[in-house]
Formats: C-alpha cells, sequence, structure tokens
C-alpha cells in the first residue's frame, strides 16, 4: 500500500510541478472527472497520504504501547529480584540515564499489568 501512496503522490507533485512551469493547463472542476484530470489527481493523492499517515499513526501507537508493556514487564523483573538492572538496560538496549527515565515512568504509572 505504501508504495501505492507514494507513486499517487509523486503523480501529484509532476502535475504540480507541469502546471508550475506551464507545460499543462488547469483540468477539472467544471470539466467531466477524468482519471488525470489535475483536481482528481491532487485529490487522490492527498487523500491516499492522509490514510497512510493515520494508518502509520494508530501502528505507530500500538508499537509504542508494546513497548511499554515490555518496559513494565522488564521493570517488575527488576524489582522482583529476578534480573539484574544490568540485564534489564542490556535487554532493552539502553543507557544509565534512559534507563532511570523508564523506571521513574513505569515505577509512577505502576507495575500492574
Amino acid at each position: 500500500m505504501a508504495s501505492d501512496v507514494l507513486e499517487k503522490i509523486d503523480r501529484a507533485r509532476v502535475v504540480v510541478a507541469e502546471l508550475n512551469y506551464g507545460t499543462r493547463e488547469w483540468k477539472g472542476l467544471h470539466e467531466p472527472a477524468s482519471e488525470d484530470a489535475t483536481d482528481v489527481v491532487i485529490m487522490e493523492a492527498l487523500r491516499c497520504a492522509a490514510l497512510e499517515i493515520s494508518r502509520l499513526t494508530r501502528e505507530l501507537e500500538a508499537a509504542r504501547e508494546r513497548e511499554r508493556h515490555i518496559e513494565r514487564q522488564i521493570v517488575a523483573l527488576v524489582e522482583a529480584e529476578v534480573i539484574s538492572e544490568g540485564k534489564a538496560r542490556e535487554i532493552l538496549g539502553v543507557g544509565v540515564d534512559e534507563w532511570r527515565e523508564i523506571e521513574d515512568r513505569t515505577l509512577g504509572a505502576g507495575t500492574d499489568t
């Protein structure tokens, strides 16, 4: 899907460039809609881009929630002395400062799962 969206965005970019350089006349609005009508090309690219941004935003939020869940679980393991803080940092791939931030954020929100 992303390649289709990028293709439509690129097509709209070309249309806008052609309009700017005078190699294309504005077609659309008052003319019957066709696949290459200027407004149709641009509006379709914008619609697809908006849908893709929305999908990626949802996907990113889901990934962040999974990451927070994993962080909570690892902090709980450290608190229960199942693993060391050093091992927790190694698992998460973070340094001491970032570990402290994770700990503060997690313990501040509670460790319930």
